[in-house]
């Protein structure tokens, strides 16, 4: 009868559990041992963010040194393509111009040609000066051209990039005998035949020129229509 059957089936029948060894107490074991306790999981979640925030770094790290080294490049594109400009046109001083004249007025810090650069059969007035408000270097043509200040005219820079403001132009000039006239007196503005352009920029954003840490470029160029 039934309570014979209970007998049969002992006490851990008797009170609604299952005995030790049985299939049901085995998936049991075996789902308990599966099973992750809380502080498993939050030693796995701090791992993984250690890991994360140790491979951001790399890779931030990585492109910030990407992003200064072609920031670098823009500023030497910058500043050679500034150089090449006045140099190119430097070199053409006397084109198409009266016997003789090449140099209108030459200082230190501004240096203005003349020269038929257009090849249009006339002979323009050019300067070459530092805009020191903006940090930027301006072309003056025609009647653009001022004795001192350097306040018009259009600004030689490359497109699409914002570059560092310039903090020094100087112009040496030299003349058949490799002697420096810059400071001589009185000056004869037709002896020149090789000017030196030298360029620096702001690359510490101190505001002023840093011989030792600002980025400095120079560029001597044969005057060709001498003699």
């Amino acid at each position: 009868d039934l309570r014979t059957r209970r007998d049969s089936q002992g006490p851990a029948m008797r009170k609604g559990r299952w005995p030790m060894g049985s299939p049901l107490t085995r998936n049991a074991d075996r789902r308990k041992e599966k099973a992750f306790t809380v502080l498993e999981v939050l030693i796995a979640l701090t791992l993984l963010g250690v890991v994360l925030i140790a491979t951001f770094s790399v890779f931030s790290s990585q492109f910030r040194a990407f992003m200064a080294g072609r920031k670098l490049a823009n500023e030497h594109q910058n500043a050679r393509l500034v150089l090449e400009w006045m140099g190119r046109r430097i070199r053409l001083a006397g084109l198409g111009a009266d016997t003789g004249i090449r140099f209108t007025k030459r200082t230190s810090d501004a240096v203005a040609i003349l020269a038929d650069v257009d090849r249009d059969g006339t002979a323009e007035e050019r300067r070459y000066c530092i805009d020191a408000g903006k940090g930027v270097v301006l072309e003056q043509i025609g009647s653009d051209v001022t004795d001192d200040s350097c306040e018009t005219g259009s600004p030689l820079t490359s497109r699409g990039i914002q570059p560092l403001r310039v903090v020094r132009l100087r112009f040496d000039y030299f003349n058949a005998n490799e002697v420096n006239v810059n400071e001589v007196s009185p000056q004869n503005l037709q002896d020149v035949t090789r000017v030196r352009i030298t360029l620096a920029l702001d690359s510490n954003r101190s505001g002023t020129y840093e011989a030792g840490s600002d980025l400095t470029f120079t560029m001597d160029v044969r005057v060709r229509n001498f003699g």
